[in-house]
């Protein structure tokens, strides 16, 4: 019993064991065989006892059996694949498998010439089916995928298109590049142009109190917006570092504190040391300039609109400029500010603390400002995105009429080019000059000071119709004193009066009325000017002769503009608009 089961055993493991049957093999065969494969029916239990091979499949049978033998050549494990492949399979050829890896189709470049140019023979090899695809050479080197596109490989791809790109043309490509150009940041490596002078006197300065260890003057330098005193200072200070200068700059903003007291905040956190409470902060910055040692290096303290640090008893401003005069301070002090009046109106014990080094930056001309606008075009070849130099000679001699802000040149420049670019292709061209008037009329309606102006009552516009009047009378002044703003002022409205709906009260009662106006108008006048400081529109600075006011980012052209746009009584906009021509 034992000895016939130990047999029935050994037999059994004789035995190969049935194939697997697999779906997914099951899939691939049925896609591969092109033909249905018959075979005829065979006992193939028996003939795997016999220890036979089955016969290859012939052209009868179904195909579910020439799967089945398919299977049985490897009964055990995972059914192999090599014998599914028998017959050659279609290939693509070549050009479409290197579209597939490169991503674009072989340049001639690379050895494959076209088929214009190929001979007869070779054009036919070309032309073939999978049979010929091997008797054409691949390249040597292998085919590598492309590195994926950067912020700055798209910007350099918009900025250099190559012949054949769909959607692209010349004009396009060159409206790209100044639009780039006109950037108000100045491109590095370059320097500010039309500012040789002020420039050399600032080196100098600067250079003498690094070497000195420290310095009892004050750098002051002053000028209107826009006429690059920042970008002058921080461009020698950028050349004085490389330079091996052994200096640490403390760069304060004095328009961006919410008080003149957290100056001293900010400069401590910028010097090295510990931090200590905001009542002790004056104390320790002393502290820190008496105890300076000849090995440490010089401090370069630059503040950047420092008339915003003005106060009633001028305590910050003393208190600041009282660190010149400590003898181990290794100090050196630079201010700018936008008012020239400045060190004028400082208080005699702030004044006597230290000596002042002036350097004013003019506002630019008409033939800087086209300086500067086409040395940035030139640099990227962008001068042909405007349609003659006649564009830029006018656009420059509109800001320089204003105020001579080279920001403002750049702006109008470069949403001129914008517009542009927004164009339909047909449409689309250099910038003309209705595009840089149409860019100006944007600019200036999108400004919320424009818009604050636009929705003002009528008696503040009329004042500040009055400024506009008082500023264009006195050429290339900045400021007007406010008696004077008050008298035109007392004209407009009593010209307004008389025109308007009480133009048929009699001579007596407008008399009286004039009168009225003589005692309540400076009253008005005072109330209009801190009304318009506060939200930003005009400035306002005390002098000896008593109080003057100035505009806050909008030059006398622009204001104007403005109240053309909103104003209804003839005679006003006859004054407004006799006085832009004058």
């Amino acid at each position: 019993m034992a000895k016939a089961k130990v047999v029935k055993n050994i037999m059994k493991a004789a035995l190969p064991k049935p194939p697997v049957r697999c779906p997914l093999v099951e899939a691939m065969v049925r896609k591969h065989l092109q033909k249905p494969v018959e075979t005829p029916p065979v006992d193939v239990q028996s003939k795997r006892l016999r220890g036979r091979p089955p016969k290859a499949p012939s052209a009868q049978g179904t195909t579910q059996e020439a799967i089945s033998v398919a299977l049985h050549k490897r009964p055990r494990g995972r059914p192999s694949l090599k014998a599914l492949h028998k017959r050659p399979v279609a290939r693509p050829p070549l050009k479409a498998l290197h579209k597939r890896l490169v991503g674009h189709p072989p340049l001639k470049a690379q050895g494959m010439r076209s088929e214009a140019h190929q001979s007869p023979q070779e054009s036919h090899q070309t032309r073939a089916g999978p049979s010929s695809i091997n008797s054409v050479t691949s390249p040597s080197t292998p085919p590598q995928r492309p590195r994926p596109l950067t912020r700055e490989d798209s910007e350099v791809k918009n900025l250099t298109p190559e012949k054949g790109d769909a959607g692209y043309d010349h004009i396009n490509a060159r409206l790209e590049r100044a639009a780039l150009a006109l950037k108000p940041v100045l491109p590095k490596g370059s320097s500010l142009p039309c500012r040789d002078v002020e420039r050399l006197r600032i080196t100098n300065h600067l250079r003498t109190g690094v070497m000195q260890g420290g310095s009892t003057q004050v750098l002051y330098v002053s000028g209107m917006p826009g006429t690059g005193k920042t970008a002058t200072v921080l461009e020698v200070l950028e050349e004085l570092r490389s330079q091996n200068g052994n200096f640490h700059l403390v760069h304060i903003n004095a328009m961006r504190l919410g008080a003149p007291q957290q100056i001293f905040r900010e400069i401590a956190d910028q010097l090295p040391g510990k931090r200590v409470s905001n009542g002790q902060l004056h104390d320790h910055l002393t502290h820190f300039f008496l105890k300076r040692k000849r090995e440490d290096p010089v401090t370069v303290l630059l503040v950047d609109e420092v008339d915003c640090l003005m106060t009633a008893n001028q305590a910050v401003l003393y208190k600041v400029f009282d660190w010149l005069g400590m003898r181990r301070a290794r100090l050196v002090l630079a201010a700018i500010s936008n008012t020239m009046d400045l060190p004028e109106r400082l208080l005699p014990r702030v004044a006597s603390r230290f000596h002042i080094e002036r350097v004013d930056f003019e506002p630019y001309n008409r033939s800087q400002l086209h300086e500067i606008l086409s040395s940035r075009l030139k640099a990227v070849d962008g001068l042909e995105a405007f349609s003659g130099d006649v564009v830029l000679k006018l656009c420059a001699a509109r800001v320089a009429a204003g105020s001579g802000d080279v920001r403002k040149a750049l702006q109008v420049c470069r949403c001129a080019v914008s517009s542009c670019v927004q164009k339909s292709e047909g449409e689309r061209g250099p910038v003309k000059i209705a595009d840089l008037e149409a860019a100006e009329q944007e600019l200036l309606f999108a400004n919320p000071v424009t818009k604050a102006i636009l929705s003002q009552s009528t008696q503040t516009r009329r004042f500040l119709a009055a400024v506009a009047l008082e500023l264009m009378q006195r050429d290339q002044a900045d400021t007007v004193f406010l008696h004077q703003v008050s008298a035109r002022f007392k004209k407009l409205l009593n010209v307004t009066a008389i025109d308007g709906e009480r133009c048929s009260m009699e001579l007596d009662r407008a008399a009286e009325e004039e009168m009225m106006l003589d005692s309540e108008v400076e009253d008005m006048a005072k109330y209009l000017t801190l009304r318009l400081q506060a939200m930003s529109i005009l400035r306002v600075s005390s002098l000896t002769c008593g109080q003057a006011v100035s505009l806050g980012s909008l030059d006398v052209e622009e204001l104007a503009v403005a109240l053309l746009k909103v104003e209804e009584d003839p005679t006003v906009r006859e004054l407004l608009e006799a006085g832009r021509f004058l």
